[in-house]
């Protein structure tokens, strides 16, 4: 008789012997086309390794329950029965497709620990990240479906719409493909593995030790609940693995029909741009901004290339732009060395356009940088080391600021240099600046946030384009009649020297002669010369921080921000019983200090947080919600104006959440 163990949910039973094992054989009814499979123990690929292998054979019938077999290895009679279990075990997996849950440990430890050639042909994480990825896909499709009007046949009822979606919308992390047990067991509406959390941590530390490790059944005193959570690792697996089938199948056929029915009628849509509605999740559209720099938005068509709308700038504007940043990187170059320059001309000819950085450092050969990361750097190992001769030649006579930074006089480029203890030049870090041409770049995205008065912080990587971007607003800001002043950190936005770079246009430009005194020039561009928008290149420690708080209230704009810290508070028994058990709550102190933030993907491409407090709150709050945002694009990869750019309005996920936070 096999040991036996039941209960409401499961049948569970223990193959412990030979006898067993072929008892087990005969139980699996030749009508169960498939089985689930999970393996506990020390899943790599020392030698007894495998401690129990769970066999799940769904229910025959609604009124039925699953039977799991545990083939238990740790367990076993003798040495002499494993073979036997193997034996079976092996018999089982040729005769039924399985399911497996993360399978890929279980089966590199079943092959190498036992010889059991298992293949899976569902693994539920695959599923569900193929379920996932059809939703998001089938929500921005429902959208354009339910605003172009399209018949009834083509929508998805609100039945479909809540067994389809719904399942999805409470999940924090919307974007993970590693999902745990409970949580596609919870999206597919079966029931969880309520010992799961209870033993996750003790399972996890029993492999740890090379030598002395626990077996599954040391683990904890009671055998029975251990028996038990196993079987519910694997008792829902089957019809988890069909429920996200079916839906993934339901999802794929709507979404050929949907899309079918919107290719069709595309001609017969109605072209107008939609103001004060709120974006689709998901879906992609084409926005633009109208006469009042509010973002209208429609549904693209395929036959949309260049927009009616025209590009800000005028021919011979750009044109003038090229001819003079030309002119700028020309003269920059003509600093290097002589060799460096007919390298560059000779097997770089883009450097002008997509050059970023010339690295000199001594005793190394000089290394190309380019923007973005598609194309590598260049170490140019034709030539020989960089010399003193060659460091000194670009650093003596220079004016220098007190970050080591300087550059050429009435033009954008940085030059930056590296000392030695005796304060010996020893490194040089050039990078190129050029100006952006009126209508080019993100600024023609950002539109309406700069006109509607919000304080933005923009933020990026090294090179992604911040202070090119806070070039191109002071020039759209000035030219609209606004008093701009921009307070120039190192003299990046106005360039060196006394008049600023042509390409700022009509804004006034403060220098800032000590990095740590920049809160005191800050203040003063206010309190002296009554500014509609002030302009900060870098803001960086606490004094610039409450300088900005205080400049805030005085001005209609301002283009830098930083959000409150994050404190801890400590709430009563009520407060804690709605805060699922916890008493400490992660809060704000207090308001964000501006209310919008920017953060630069590319050169064409941005993220856009408009409310920093809701998001910050949404990051914060228990349970945590996942805080909405709007990504934009440009459809020219050189950032051309085309009349219209992409938004998109999508999930935040957890990963850059926690990030954040």
């Amino acid at each position: 008789m096999i040991p036996h163990i039941s209960n409401a949910r499961i049948d569970v039973y223990l193959i412990k012997t030979a006898t067993d094992a072929q008892s087990a054989s005969s139980h699996i009814p030749a009508t169960c086309p498939t089985i689930a499979l999970k393996v506990e123990g020390a899943l790599d690929r020392r030698a007894g390794g495998v401690d129990v292998v769970q066999i799940a054979v769904p229910a025959a019938s609604k009124k039925a329950k699953p039977v799991v077999f545990l083939f238990d290895y740790a367990g076993a009679a003798s040495d002499a029965h494993r073979p036997s279990l193997t034996k079976s075990l092996q018999s089982i997996l040729d005769q039924c497709d399985v399911v497996v849950h993360d399978g890929r440990a279980d089966t590199d430890a079943l092959l190498h620990q036992l010889g059991v050639h298992l293949h899976p042909v569902y693994e539920t994480q695959t599923l569900f990240a193929e379920w996932h990825a059809l939703t998001k896909t089938a929500i921005a499709v429902q959208a354009a479906v339910d605003a172009q009007a399209a018949p009834a046949k083509y929508h998805l009822s609100d039945a479909q719409q809540v067994k389809l979606f719904a399942a999805m919308q409470w999940i924090s992390t919307p974007t993970r493909t590693r999902p745990g047990l409970n949580i596609i067991l919870l999206a597919c509406g079966l029931p969880e593995n309520p010992l799961k959390k209870q033993f996750h941590d003790l399972v996890s530390k029993a492999v740890t030790g090379p030598n002395d490790r626990k077996t599954y059944w040391q683990l904890h005193p009671n055998a029975v609940e251990l028996a038990e959570c196993a079987a519910c690792d694997v008792d829902q697996l089957v019809p988890a693995a069909n429920a996200m089938v079916e839906r993934i199948g339901e999802l794929s056929k709507w979404l050929v029909r949907a899309r079918s029915w919107l290719h069709v009628a595309e001609r017969l849509q109605n072209k107008t741009w939609s103001l004060g509605q709120n974006l689709p999740k998901y879906a992609p559209v084409h926005a633009r901004f109208d006469d009042d720099s509010k973002l209208v938005w429609r549904f693209a068509l395929s036959e949309d290339g260049e927009s009616e709308v025209a590009s800000t700038g005028s021919d011979e504007q750009v044109a003038e732009f090229a001819e003079r940043t030309k002119a700028e990187v020309d003269q920059l170059f003509s600093l290097l060395p002589e060799n460096v320059c007919a390298v560059v001309a000779a097997e770089f000819p883009d450097a002008e356009s997509e050059l970023n950085e010339v690295i000199l450092d001594l005793g190394r050969r000089p290394l190309l940088r380019f923007f973005g990361t598609s194309k590598p750097a260049a170490e140019l190992t034709q030539l020989p080391p960089v010399t003193m001769e060659d460091l000194e030649a670009i650093f003596e006579g220079r004016k220098w600021s007190s970050d080591r930074r300087g550059g050429i006089d009435g033009m954008l480029h940085r030059i930056s240099w590296i000392s030695d203890r005796d304060d010996n030049v020893v490194g040089l870090t050039i990078r190129v600046g050029r100006a952006c041409p009126p209508g080019y770049g993100v600024g023609q995205m950002l539109q309406d946030l700069v006109a509607s008065g919000k304080s933005i912080l923009i933020l990026g990587k090294p090179g992604s384009g911040k202070t090119h971007t806070l070039r191109d607003l002071c020039a759209r800001l000035s030219e609209a009649g606004n008093n701009v002043m921009v307070v120039d950190t190192s003299n990046e936005v106005g360039g060196p020297g006394n008049i600023p770079h042509f390409s700022l246009h009509r804004a006034r430009r403060m220098q800032v002669k000590r990095r740590d005194r920049q809160f005191e020039v800050l203040l003063e561009a206010v309190q002296n010369h009554t500014p509609d928008v002030v302009v900060i290149d870098e803001i960086s420690d606490a004094r610039e921080v409450e300088a900005a708080r205080s400049v805030v209230t005085r001005i209609q704009d301002d283009v830098v921000t930083l959000a409150g810290d994050p404190v801890s508070s400590t709430g009563g028994d009520e407060k804690a019983k709605a805060m699922g058990g916890r008493k400490t709550v992660t809060q704000r102190a207090a308001d964000a200090t501006f209310t919008t933030v920017v953060e630069l993907l590319s050169r064409t491409e941005v993220r856009v947080f408009h409310d920093v407090n809701r998001t910050v709150d949404d990051l914060l709050t228990f349970p945590k919600r996942v805080p909405w945002v709007e990504r934009r694009w440009l459809p020219d990869p050189s950032g051309a104006p085309k009349g219209f750019f992409w938004v998109a309005l999508e999930p935040f996920d957890e990963v850059q959440a926690d990030l954040v936070v």
